[in-house]
């Protein structure tokens, strides 16, 4: 017959306990130094913008309305996707509607190209095969995209890129 002593097993318990705790602790020091570089080392920073050109996903059938931030919009763009925090990744919306926006850039001299996602809180950056998704509070980025629509496409369609991301 085996006797267990009280004590050896709570200091067992006690012992396997801290383990656990170290274990979790020193995994999320690990994946909080894995993560993805901020958004500014992604693009922008490092050359020349060729050009900032955002399509709204609008349409089916129909050609999606697009423009071209000028260099100061693209300076405002990048300084507002710099603050945002580290988002969780989320399906791409299909179907029929409003389905996001979608911002390509192209730097030069090189023609290194990066994608940004837009759709309601979610903003995924996709640079050189990494994709990074980021939480986009209140929509912010997302209306002031869609606000810098109004010079450049017509009015109806500026119209319902307001209407649709409300």
């Amino acid at each position: 017959m085996v006797v267990f002593d009280k004590h050896l097993i709570r200091q067992g318990s006690l012992i396997f306990s801290s383990v656990v705790a170290l274990v979790l602790v020193g995994s999320a020091l690990v994946s909080t130094h894995n993560e993805q570089p901020p958004i500014t080392k992604l693009f922008l920073k490092t050359e020349a913008l060729a050009s900032v050109q955002v399509e709204a996903s609008l349409f089916s059938g129909r050609r999606n309305p697009t423009w071209h931030l000028s260099p100061t919009q693209a300076n405002e763009f990048e300084q507002r996707l710099a603050q945002l925090p580290v988002g969780r990744p989320q399906p791409t919306p299909d179907g029929l509607g409003y389905r996001g926006l979608n911002v390509h850039i192209t730097k030069q001299p090189t023609n290194d190209q990066s994608t940004i996602f837009v759709y309601k809180d979610v903003i995924r950056v996709t640079h050189q095969g990494a994709t990074q998704t980021y939480h986009d509070i209140g929509q912010r980025v997302e209306h002031w995209l869609v606000q810098s629509a109004q010079e450049h496409v017509p009015m109806d369609i500026f119209g319902i890129l307001k209407r649709v991301i409300q």
